[in-house]
């Protein structure tokens, strides 16, 4: 019985990338004469992430692990124009609620 050895080497990337978007309204309530009533500012807000990894090397090095990090596939962000579309909804379904309640007080 002969034993061989060998080395075998690997090297995993790991890419994170994150998008993150906000958008800020002012809303300010003026009485009849021009008074400053109130004044609030609400954000819109969106965030994205995805994680994925890369394998170059000797596949006998990976164990099961490693194996499941490298089965998530790169994907992509929404398109700018999605991007500025849905914090543009949050702010304003944010700002929507706060000009709600302050008339609701009265």
């Amino acid at each position: 019985v002969v034993k061989e050895y060998t080395t075998v080497r690997g090297r995993i990337t790991t890419i994170h990338k994150t998008v993150r978007a906000e958008a800020m309204i002012e809303l300010s309530v003026h009485d009849a004469s021009g008074q400053w009533l109130w004044t609030d500012t609400r954000r819109g807000e969106f965030g994205w992430t995805t994680e994925f990894s890369r394998f170059s090397g000797d596949e006998r090095v990976l164990g099961p692990e490693e194996k499941k990090k490298l089965e998530c596939r790169e994907t992509w962000p929404p398109e700018r124009d999605e991007v500025e579309r849905i914090v543009m909804d949050d702010a304003r379904q944010k700002a929507s609620c706060a000009l709600r309640d302050y008339f609701a007080r009265y």
